[in-house]
């Protein structure tokens, strides 16, 4: 019993003398500066039909849409933010997520409108846009809520986040578009 108890006090020892080995270090969460997805300018059709939801499909059939990949390995929660030509533009995106060139789920429809805030400027407005002010959720299927921060119509800039959980490929399917939406993003 005095051997296993001696054993056992050895053990702690070498493990609170090494825990102290390792005092100083922090944890750091990398935070990455805003970047543009892409722009939309012209509404598809139609949301894909859930026969139409494959990798190959989604980008060949869906030409007026943002279909791009992030890392997860750099990315854990996404932020998104949106700028529109002028105020009171409004789109209306499904969003969808994949796997690398898998299937894609649906996981909501965000519904954005410009507000005052004056932004960058688009490809099709040469002086500035507007960042969206109102960002609307409707249809979420995820994993974890989205959260919208400053959305409620306030002439500031609004943002969408959620954790990607491992999904890397994203498709922003505009069913509606107002005029040029950029489509931002940033993570951490």
């Amino acid at each position: 019993m005095k051997k296993i108890l001696i054993g056992c006090l050895i053990v702690c020892a070498v493990l609170v003398a090494g825990a102290t080995k390792y005092n100083g270090l922090t944890l750091k969460t990398d935070s990455f500066s805003w970047e543009t997805a892409g722009e939309v300018t012209t509404a598809e059709a139609a949301s894909p039909a859930v026969n139409e939801r494959d990798y190959t499909n989604m980008v060949a059939n869906h030409t007026n849409s943002q279909i791009f990949t992030l890392f997860p390995y750099r990315y854990n929660i996404i932020g998104l933010r949106f700028v529109v030509d002028d105020a009171a533009d409004s789109t209306v995106f499904d969003i969808f997520a994949s796997k690398g060139q898998d299937f894609f789920t649906r996981i909501a429809t965000l519904t954005i409108t410009g507000g005052a805030q004056v932004g960058p400027a688009t490809s099709t407005e040469t002086t500035s846009g507007v960042f969206c002010d109102t960002i609307a959720i409707t249809n979420e299927q995820w994993i974890t809520a989205l959260t919208v921060v400053d959305g409620a119509a306030a002439d500031r800039i609004a943002s969408v986040w959620f954790d990607m959980h491992g999904f890397d490929t994203w498709a922003f399917i505009p069913t509606t578009v107002g005029d040029t939406t950029a489509i931002y993003f940033t993570g951490h």
